[in-house]
């Protein structure tokens, strides 16, 4: 009995040893498996945003060169007409002002799409240009600032861009904070995005697709095809902070 007592512990123990080893085979093969799947919907997230962003810029550019030019050129024809009764030219003075107005809304459905500033002038200009008209249209008031950042890869550029659009248009629609501060600087090898607003906060563990909710995925989504890490900081009453890290 005494001596079969080794043998017993040396088989329980290539018992337990082969169990460990599927165990630890099993949660590397998940791990894997997770990785992959995550590279893949990071891949695919990646493809859509840069249709998108593709096709936002194409639409911009037919905007821009293709209807505008035919709408101006309509306003300088009512230009050149000669004066008529008083009743033909009120209802020509209507069409000119409606043809003016349909100009300008025009320039802003294609900067809303691709804004020329972003492509001419880059990130930090094109983001406190909007902050700018933002300070001027609404009842919010947004401070940004920057560090001296590296150059940018145009995917990270327009990604950047649509997240501060995103949460500017978040805070204005459902903060109804007075006060939004955005700051973009270089920390180490990540870039780092972080703002504050004096808003009335939210839940963000129970949002709903039509609140602010639908404005964090798109957040999330924006900052999950960077590669980056995405913080809230939120609760009713207290505003919101969001710290978002992108690798460079």
């Amino acid at each position: 009995m005494h001596a079969s007592s080794p043998s017993l512990f040396v088989a329980i123990l290539i018992a337990c040893l082969i169990v460990l080893i599927l165990v630890i085979f099993f949660t590397a093969t998940m791990i894997r498996y997770q990785r992959r799947n995550l590279a893949l919907y990071r891949e695919k997230l990646a493809a859509e945003i840069t249709t998108l962003e593709r096709e936002r810029t194409r639409m911009a550019e037919d905007l821009h060169d293709e209807l505008g030019p035919v709408l101006a050129g309509v306003k300088l024809k009512l230009n050149s007409l000669d004066r008529l009764n008083k009743e033909d030219q009120e209802v020509l003075d209507k069409v000119h002002s409606d043809i003016a107005g349909l100009l300008n809304r025009m320039k802003d459905i294609s900067n809303d799409l691709m804004p020329v500033t972003l492509i001419k002038k880059g990130l930090i200009k094109a983001v406190d240009q909007m902050a700018d008209e933002i300070n001027h249209n609404n009842g919010l008031h947004v401070m940004f600032s920057s560090g001296k950042l590296p150059e940018l890869s145009q995917p990270v550029v327009i990604n950047l861009y649509r997240i501060c659009q995103e949460i500017m248009t978040n805070t204005i629609k459902h903060a109804g904070a007075k006060e939004l501060s955005i700051h973009l600087q270089r920390i180490e090898n990540k870039l780092v995005l972080v703002t504050v607003d004096d808003g009335q906060g939210f839940d963000h563990r129970q949002f709903s697709s039509q609140g602010p909710g639908h404005g964090l995925v798109n957040l999330h989504n924006r900052t999950e095809m960077l590669n980056g890490e995405l913080y809230v900081d939120s609760k009713p009453g207290n505003g919101t902070k969001y710290r978002i890290e992108i690798p460079i």
